[in-house]
């Protein structure tokens, strides 16, 4: 049972320098947002007491939640010369090195390379700590050793060490059906190993296309197609990295389709020009009638001296008649350049979930002790 904030913050009057205490009221606001009550109380545990769990969990939330790089890493530094017994200090350490400030998914935006070779040797470090810490925690990070692994797999390819690479995706996978084998450990959904599975399977397809291995790129992409997450999107968008135009082509339903999927486009229009135009041509119609649409309802508003609605469909009727008036000319170019984007942007890197001490929302480590 989760202890009442109102008895928390009446205990404060009487230790208002219990650094504990008001770990646990900025945990309850983290949970329970409130302004910025959680950062408030966040930073009066560090200050009240700079452990490793306070200076950890502030460097933490300041890097997600508040964007705050400067600081965050200052700080995370500062949890690592303590010298922490668990994981949770360590892993957090990476996203920091990896993922761009306020992101827990994959951004894509790696980060310099002189932090690359930081970035595996802190992965290591948080693998050795997490392999000694108690079977309990490891229900609750069950996935870490797989991202882990993934995360230096795609860093290995960012310092363009491709065999690295391609062993430490290979160990990804296999932690992954270890966990499928042991049901009793298992406190993990088939749908999100399926869709972990996906994943890393496509950075190793995204390898191999690098490597420039299109037998074996063509044998990982067919066997994707097994998988309950299978997106035609994303495979047509590897086949035409390949260069298999005619296959991507054949994947993709002749429908509406997003025009950041540049690379499809390219390949539909190599393969069948008159498809690609009709596809097009269809989305341009569309736009045309949105436009229409939102000219009627900017009167209305006009009529209606409702001034701010009318603001914001002015807006939205200006930003369609770029899109209309770039389409015309896109179609009547009857040409298309290929995109200048390099594959290695591509590669999914995971996020390892809470790494707050005291989390009892995730169930996690009270403190680093406790290991």
């Amino acid at each position: 049972m989760k202890p009442d904030i109102n008895k928390l913050l009446k205990q404060l009057e009487q230790h208002p320098n219990d650094d504990k205490l008001l770990a646990k009221i900025a945990l309850h606001y983290i949970e329970n947002p409130e302004g910025n009550k959680d950062l408030e109380y966040l930073e009066e545990a560090y200050q009240a007491n700079p452990s490793i769990e306070n200076t950890h969990n502030l460097a933490f939330w300041l890097y997600h939640e508040y964007g705050d790089e400067n600081r965050s890493l200052e700080l995370q530094r500062q949890a690592l010369l303590l010298q922490p017994k668990s994981y949770y200090p360590y892993a957090s350490y990476i996203l920091m090195l990896t993922f761009d400030v306020g992101y827990t998914d994959d951004s894509y935006l790696y980060k310099h390379a002189n932090q690359y070779d930081s970035v595996i040797e802190y992965c290591l470090t948080a693998l050795e700590k997490f392999y000694a810490a108690s079977a309990e925690q490891h229900k609750v990070h069950q996935l870490l050793p797989v991202n882990i692994f993934n995360n230096i797999a795609c860093t290995y390819v960012m310092l363009d060490k491709y065999q690295e690479a391609s062993k430490y995706f290979v160990k990804a996978l296999q932690e992954l059906e270890d966990i499928k084998i042991d049901s009793n450990k298992n406190t993990i959904s088939q749908s999100i190993l399926d869709e972990k599975k996906y994943n890393i399977s496509l950075n190793q397809v995204r390898l191999q296309i690098l490597i420039g291995n299109l037998q074996k790129t063509v044998t990982l992409l067919i066997q994707l197609e097994k998988n309950a997450h299978y997106d035609n999107l994303d495979i047509a968008n590897l086949y035409a990295r390949a260069g298999m135009y005619d296959i991507a082509c054949e994947i993709i339903p002749e429908s509406a389709m997003d025009d950041s999927w540049e690379l499809i486009w390219y390949a539909i229009y190599n393969a069948d020009k008159d498809r690609w135009y009709r596809m097009k041509k269809a989305m341009l119609d569309d736009e045309i009638k949105y436009l229409s649409e939102s000219k009627i309802d900017a009167e209305k508003y006009r009529l209606e001296n409702r001034l701010d609605l009318f603001e914001e469909e002015n807006e939205a009727i200006e930003y369609l008649k770029n899109i209309i008036n770039n389409r015309i000319i896109t179609l009547e170019a009857d040409s298309i350049s290929k995109p200048d984007s390099s594959i290695k942007t591509e590669f999914s890197r995971e996020f390892f979930g809470c790494l707050l001490f005291g989390c009892s929302l995730h169930n996690s480590l009270l403190s680093d002790s406790i290991s």
